[in-house]
């Protein structure tokens, strides 16, 4: 039962999400050589300078250490990549602590439009969960360094920790395009 609506909020939750605006676009799914990212392309007004400051400025507001988390921004190519994580993830009726996910993030800007692209996506063990190894990629089916005594049990959290970041990324790429298409002077 918990399988069908973990597997139901994966597929309604991002779709709902995206109802508010016809222009924006859904983070889609995408496999290269085994690991998983996500993509998109959202068409907005405005150049490739204004979007691309803006979208800096978004940066710096939304991620707690806008230096940290960037790794290149090149204006004259339109272009932002910055690493992240996702908040902590929760596992069981409990609510316990299960870790988080590492992530970069890519911003690409021209003319009327960016592109968000959420790649090398990790696990990293962390509250109650620290028993479980570390570095599976958000693609695996069932992370190959957890144990298979209690498989059932921790494929279960898997899903749902996937499910909680799928939304995150998802709430990422709203909120980036609802700052981008904002008419707010001050």
């Amino acid at each position: 039962m918990r399988l069908i609506i973990i597997v139901s909020a994966i597929i309604v939750i991002p779709s709902l999400l995206f109802c508010q605006d016809a222009k924006s676009g859904k983070l889609e799914i995408q496999l290269d050589n085994g690991l998983a990212s996500f993509q998109t392309v959202y068409e907005v007004e405005g150049d490739k300078e204004t979007l691309f400051g803006n979208a800096q400025q978004w940066l710096f507001e939304t991620y707690k250490s806008g230096k940290s988390v960037l790794e290149l921004s090149d204006k004259e190519q339109g272009v932002i990549i910055g690493n992240g994580l996702t908040n902590v993830l929760y596992y069981g009726r409990k609510k316990s602590e299960a870790g988080y996910f590492s992530y970069a993030i890519k911003l690409e800007f021209k003319e009327g439009k960016y592109r968000v692209t959420i790649d090398n996506i990790k696990y990293k063990r962390g509250g109650e969960m620290y028993f479980l190894k570390g570095g599976a990629d958000f693609a695996d089916d069932y992370p190959n360094n957890w144990p298979y005594l209690g498989k059932k049990h921790y494929k279960e959290q898997w899903d749902s920790m996937k499910a909680q970041a799928l939304g995150e990324f998802n709430l990422i790429a709203l909120n980036l395009y609802n700052f981008l298409t904002s008419n707010d002077d001050w």
